[in-house]
């Protein structure tokens, strides 16, 4: 399956790049600094406000000796669970009304009978 980093959970990937700088007693300062990154950039990332390029995700992961895989395998996880579909329906949807909504529950349901039937 093809992903892409703006499918990513920022707030988890955040998190896991928090837990792994500390693990190593590393200030957001000492991290960026080894990284090359700015610190203000390391906690928007920390915070999950920004998603990294793909030249500052092998920095970070080469810093902290860590694999890409370990800081994104969560969201390599999520990406393909049905809570990744949940999440995909309440972003498209969060902006209907309930009629709209509702359409959308019909239009699912007929889709479902029509999977059983195929």
């Amino acid at each position: 399956m093809k992903w892409r980093m703006s499918q990513i959970d920022t707030q988890l990937f955040g998190k896991k790049i928090r837990e792994e700088r500390l693990k190593r007693n590393l200030t957001l300062e000492q991290l960026s600094e080894k990284c090359d990154i700015s610190s203000n950039f390391l906690g928007q990332l920390e915070r999950g406000k920004n998603v990294p390029s793909l030249k500052s995700l092998i920095r970070i992961a080469n810093v902290l000796e860590v694999s890409i895989d370990d800081l994104l395998f969560e969201n390599l996880e999520k990406i393909n669970s049905q809570n990744y579909f949940s999440k995909q329906i309440q972003d498209i949807t969060k902006d209907f009304d309930t009629t709209q909504k509702q359409t959308v529950i019909n239009l699912l349901k007929l889709l479902e009978t029509l999977v059983d039937k195929g």
